[in-house]
């Protein structure tokens, strides 16, 4: 009997402050460069949060980050507080 394995999820590693990175629905994300005493992601007005942690979370001192599952593709805004444009929203493209 052959067994059927779900593929593993990508990790992504996109900077903090890049723009414009992509993933995958279930993707674990681990970003890289983040300031050591952590930073804030939140939620880009009203949006659709693409994340699997509630907005206003403070990275990386946080349980695994990971696309939502169920996201259709599509371009996700949020916001990360350490980056220089403060306020100016990131993106995530969503395959």
């Amino acid at each position: 009997m052959a067994t059927h394995r779900k593929p593993l999820n990508t990790l992504r590693t996109p900077a903090i402050c890049e723009d414009g990175w992509s993933a995958n629905p279930g993707d674990p994300v681990a970003w890289t460069g983040a300031p050591a005493n952590g930073t804030t992601i939140t939620q880009y007005g009203n949006n659709t949060w693409p994340f699997n942690l509630a907005s206003g979370f403070t990275y990386p001192n946080v349980a695994t980050v990971e696309i939502l599952s169920n996201l259709s593709p599509g371009t996700y805004y949020y916001v990360v507080a350490s980056c220089p444009q403060a306020g100016a929203p990131k993106t995530v493209d969503v395959s």
